[in-house]
């Protein structure tokens, strides 16, 4: 994968702001996992794409927990217009695919 450094950096940039989010869960701190969730998606299509690629199905997981996520965040945002400052807390939707922390640690290794 070409851009397997960018998507390594934007997972560990996720999982920072992630951690950052929890002990101070404000929209600020949300934003900053959306950004870098961003990229981290720009990343898995690019790959998933890419029809020399043997994990693609594996990808699919991560790239619907992510559409999911985007979704509900956008939802949530529309619905409550925060300001910056304002706490912001997500509840995963019970349907949504949950976060694939195994596949994630295979790709930053």
């Amino acid at each position: 994968m070409k851009n397997k450094e960018v998507l390594k950096r934007a997972i560990l940039r996720s999982q920072e702001a992630y951690r950052i989010y929890v002990n101070a869960p404000s929209y600020l701190q949300a934003l900053r996992i959306y950004n870098a969730n961003e990229i981290i998606y720009d990343c898995l299509y690019e790959h998933y794409a890419d029809p020399s690629n043997g994990e693609a199905e594996d990808l699919l997981t991560y790239i619907f927990h992510l559409e999911d996520w985007f979704h509900q965040f956008q939802e949530h945002e529309k619905e409550n217009q925060p300001k910056l400052t304002d706490t912001f807390q997500f509840e995963r939707h019970k349907d949504a695919i949950p976060f694939p922390k195994e596949l994630i640690n295979h790709l930053i290794a």
